[in-house]
């Protein structure tokens, strides 16, 4: 018989990832993007990517600004594209040669949690490399939601409500695409941007 100190913690890792992707498919009422979300002045910014473009470490760097954070992985739109909160602790990985998981909570960088639903005022599509040049270009409303496509968890299942919301956010933010440097030098740059172009 196993018991449960027997079993790898690289097994409930992995059990948590697919039941959180196959929540995120079969939602409803919601849709879910792969992304990080923070709140700024009452609207919300939202970095869509995939895994191991930083979007985690330049979370936690906007909540160490002040952003309130929403989310460091997944981040839920409702019909309307409002986001909610889905406040689990930020995942980090340590800059080694085996990428060492590790975990930060909001309250440890200074940070608050969101709790109400918000609209989306940016959506930032970047990723880190070293050295790279902050230079935002704005695309229109459809071009942003085919660049989201890739990240929409449910559009294969569930195209024309994927679509729905996510012509509902881009027609409604500003959209933005760059590379980026370092998150402790970008982020306090991202927010001094979205001062001026959205708040």
């Amino acid at each position: 018989m196993i018991e449960y100190g027997d079993v790898p913690e690289y097994f409930f890792n992995h059990f948590n990832s697919l039941i959180r992707v196959a929540v995120a498919e079969r939602a409803v009422d919601r849709l879910f993007i792969h992304a990080g979300a923070v709140g700024w002045k009452g609207k919300a910014i939202i970095l869509p990517g995939t895994s191991f473009v930083g979007k985690s470490t330049l979370v936690a760097e906007l909540v160490r600004n002040g952003a309130v954070y929403y989310s460091d992985d997944y981040a839920i739109f409702d019909r309307d594209g409002l986001l909610y909160p889905f406040p689990r602790t930020l995942s980090m990985r340590a800059d080694d040669e085996n990428f060492t998981r590790f975990e930060l909570t909001p309250s440890g960088l200074g940070g608050v949690v969101g709790t109400e639903p918000i609209a989306v005022g940016t959506v930032l599509l970047t990723e880190y490399k070293p050295d790279a040049k902050w230079d935002p270009k704005i695309l229109t409303a459809g071009s942003a939601a085919l660049e989201m496509v890739p990240f929409t968890f449910s559009f294969v299942n569930r195209p024309d409500f994927s679509l729905g919301v996510l012509n509902n956010i881009s027609s409604r933010a500003i959209i933005i695409s760059s590379q980026r440097g370092s998150a402790d030098n970008f982020a306090e740059t991202l927010l001094d941007f979205v001062d001026k172009h959205v708040n």
